[in-house]
């Protein structure tokens, strides 16, 4: 079992861009927010014994091409228009059976802890298509709202949302192989 971790928007991803603001704040603090959600995932499956790859630069097409991962996810931080909107939530690609349950029990953990800004949902998003194994993007908040920044920021709030993807994790590869971990 492979796993691959896309931390969103770093590099020269265009991220999320502060459009009231000078310079790109948003898209600074986005990379910043997945690249520790990334890595503190990334040792979790590692004392679980979960192989797995983090895509350099975010999205990493060498990875798709050679179809070598079993699952992936894709870690951001939402903005919206709206800042009052608040929470996490989880995207899997329509016709995706295997990533509708990777949603689900990404979503089924992430929520025991976090508040739910909406149910799991499909989109059609470049990163769900292009691959061949199941995909989802978790938007583990909104920089838009004050107090889902401050919380984003916050390396015990970026622990116990690494945490609950690990568990969602875990349970998807146990339904899928029986297994409780990759090896």
């Amino acid at each position: 079992m492979l796993i691959a971790l896309f931390p969103g928007h770093v590099g020269k991803d265009s991220g999320a861009i502060d459009p009231t603001g000078p310079g790109d704040r948003l898209h600074t603090v986005e990379a910043a927010v997945t690249a520790g959600i990334t890595g503190k995932i990334s040792m979790l499956l590692k004392l679980l014994g979960l192989d797995h790859i983090i895509a350099a630069g975010g999205w990493d097409y060498r990875i798709i091409a050679t179809k070598a991962c079993n699952l992936g996810v894709e870690i951001h931080a939402d903005i919206c228009s709206n800042e009052n909107a608040i929470g996490f939530h989880v995207i899997h690609h329509p016709s995706s059976a295997k990533g509708k349950e990777l949603a689900a029990c990404i979503d089924r953990a992430l929520g025991l802890n976090l508040t739910r800004a909406r149910d799991p949902h499909s989109a059609r998003l470049k990163i769900l298509t292009d691959t061949g194994f199941p995909v989802v993007v978790v938007e583990c908040g909104f920089l838009s709202n004050t107090i889902d920044e401050a919380l984003l920021l916050n390396e015990g709030h970026q622990f116990n949302i690494a945490f609950a993807v690990v568990q969602g994790i875990r349970e998807f590869v146990y339904k899928q192989t029986g297994k409780g971990s990759g090896k």
